[in-house]
């Protein structure tokens, strides 16, 4: 059978700070899936007294294989040899787009809790085993990419304006697509494969994704919004769009087609304007020469004395030191670069200290409001200098949403440095993907 509870049902013994001995347990729920299938992994700690704080997970990073939290932990109650504990069931899911025997290294699990309701808390420590499952490629799915594994999927989509198929150029047309599938997470649903004709302008926006857990099961929903804007008059097929996605329930790969729009695209009442416009303002009398000249003249001398104030301020603004440390920042994110990042964060916390209000790291951190922040500073330190089982992976794009959003909060402004790039232009599926913050499978 390739299907079955409890395949690794592990109960080993941790070690808190004092020498007790503290059982926990590990379950792998399946031993063979199918690529991009979800496979449960169940960690349950336990502890003899109210558990104390968040357990922290050491997670592995593996090439093309992500391993999500899933949830919220369930407290019950369990007796092990004759001793009662209380118990925390931490659930996980793995998803992998490799083939063959998929081996998840040993990692560590910290935690907190007491030994009775009224004693102190004590720090607990134990090493998740050696966990190996098999990942099967489902057939006549070569072609793809990624492998989107779902237990049912619907498909469905809209056009805003509906019911229209004439335009005038300059006008734009959304075209909503959701995705809604059973079994999986929205992180594995890619982006949509979109292209446009030559004369029309593709927009694409940050996709809307969710995900719901309920009673053990999961589902994702993904909605994409496509802007088509007509460059010109003509006739234009607006293309159809082909998703693929295997059910493991049934076996067999699935397909949905979503139809295209035929549109027929007419010149622009502002644009016939805009030409009598410009015939009957070229047959009015123009200025003289003088009069031009004298205007000119101004016009020049106003714009470089604008000029000139804006350049000084500009310039005393950029080495502001926090400003300074800003530009440094969005310079480490842009070309993947964690050191000079790491540095330019130091720079800057250095910087926002002033007189009377001292924003230390300690105290910035200290407020909940910059818990983004401190989560990818954790990050960035754990990448540069953990060890290799510990080493996290940096999102220089998560780092730099965080540091912008701290930054308004303490009212230091956008800066515009740090602003995000307007939404690609006809991109590919490579750029979606980058923009959209899909996993890189």
């Amino acid at each position: 059978m390739r299907y079955f509870c409890c395949l690794i049902l592990m109960l080993f013994w941790a070690t808190d700070c004092v020498g007790q001995q503290i059982p926990i347990q590990t379950e792998l729920a399946k031993e063979s899936a199918w690529t991009g299938e979800k496979v449960p992994l169940i960690i349950t700690l336990f502890s003899p007294g109210p558990f104390s704080g968040t357990p922290s997970f050491d997670l592995p990073e593996l090439p093309r294989t992500a391993i999500l939290k899933i949830g919220s932990p369930l407290v019950g109650s369990e007796e092990v040899n004759g001793e009662s504990y209380i118990t925390q069931r931490h659930e996980f899911a793995i998803y992998t787009q490799r083939s063959g025997e998929i081996v998840i290294p040993s990692f560590q699990v910290r935690y907190s809790g007491k030994n009775d309701f009224i004693s102190e808390s004590v720090p607990r420590e134990s090493v998740v085993p050696e966990l190996r499952f098999d990942s099967r490629r489902p057939p006549s799915t070569e072609s793809m990419g990624v492998v989107v594994s779902a237990t049912e999927m619907q498909i469905r989509q809209s056009w805003n304006p509906e019911q229209m198929v004439e335009f005038a150029a300059g006008d734009v047309v959304q075209r909503i697509i959701t995705r809604t599938a059973e079994g999986t997470t929205a992180m594995m649903l890619p982006p949509v494969s979109a292209t446009a004709p030559e004369g029309i302008r593709l927009h694409t926006s940050a996709p809307d994704v969710q995900d719901n857990y309920e009673r053990g099961q999961s589902s994702a929903m993904r909605t994409e919004t496509l802007k088509y804007q007509f460059e010109r008059a003509g006739q234009y097929s607006l293309p159809q769009i082909e998703f693929q996605w295997w059910d493991p329930k049934q076996e067999s790969l699935q397909q949905e087609t979503l139809p295209g729009l035929t549109v027929q695209v007419i010149e622009s009442e502002n644009s016939n304007q805009q030409s009598v416009e410009s015939q009957t303002a070229s047959s009015q009398d123009r200025f003289t020469t003088v009069t031009r000249l004298i205007g000119g003249g101004l016009l020049a001398g106003l714009a470089l004395l604008a000029f000139w104030s804006m350049k000084q301020y500009w310039h005393a603004y950029q080495h502001q030191p926090e400003v300074h440390a800003a530009n440094e920042l969005r310079k480490a994110c842009a070309s993947n670069n964690p050191q000079a990042a790491y540095s330019a964060l130091l720079a800057w916390f250095d910087a926002i200290q002033h007189d009377g209000e001292v924003n230390t790291r300690e105290t910035l951190f200290a407020n909940d409001q910059h818990s983004k922040l401190q989560e990818q500073w954790q990050f960035l330190s754990r990448h540069l200098f953990a060890s290799e089982s510990t080493r996290a992976e940096w999102n220089p794009k998560h780092l730099r949403d965080a540091f912008r959003q701290s930054n308004k909060l303490l009212g230091l402004g956008d800066q515009r440095v740090l602003s995000l790039a307007l939404p690609p232009l006809n991109p590919s599926v490579h750029e979606l993907q980058k923009s959209q913050g899909h996993v890189g499978f």
